[in-house]
């Protein structure tokens, strides 16, 4: 899907994965695809999964990376004991795609370049700069595959 219109639909089909859980992110294509699979906590009638409902992984694959960036933002007592770190901190509060200055910038390729947001609550984010996305998800009660 390379469709502003679409993608940002599709987005908002899935609430903009407001408070999902990032469960893996990894690069494919020789670097060139990064995916990013998250733990989807809505059921179709607005409620939260339970614990005991069946699990969904939704997964958005970015296509043709021009640019990745990510800041995690650590505080200095988490630096100091790593063990305090849970799943809480790969909740993000949003995802959205957008066509701005950080896409714009490939305007003489031959096809249209868009910059993903993921940003958490606090200070953490990530900007993904791509060309198509790829949008799968899988329910079933093991981890992401």
């Amino acid at each position: 899907m390379n469709d502003l219109t679409s993608m940002q639909a599709l987005l908002r089909a899935y609430r903009d994965l407001s408070e999902c859980i990032v469960e893996r992110i990894a690069w494919r294509d020789f670097g060139t695809t990064v995916a990013i699979t998250f733990r989807y906590i809505w059921k179709e009638d607005g409620r939260l999964r339970g614990r005991d409902d069946e699990r969904l992984w939704v997964e958005l694959t970015f296509k043709l990376v021009q640019e990745f960036h990510l800041r995690n933002s650590l505080t200095p007592q988490v630096a100091e004991d790593p063990s305090v770190i849970d799943w809480g901190r790969t909740e993000v509060a949003w995802v959205q795609i957008l066509e701005d200055e950080s896409s714009m910038k490939y305007d003489g390729y031959p096809l249209p370049f868009f910059h993903a947001e993921v940003r958490w609550e606090g200070r953490t984010w990530m900007d993904i700069v791509f060309a198509e996305l790829e949008v799968c998800e899988r329910a079933d009660t093991s981890a992401p595959a």
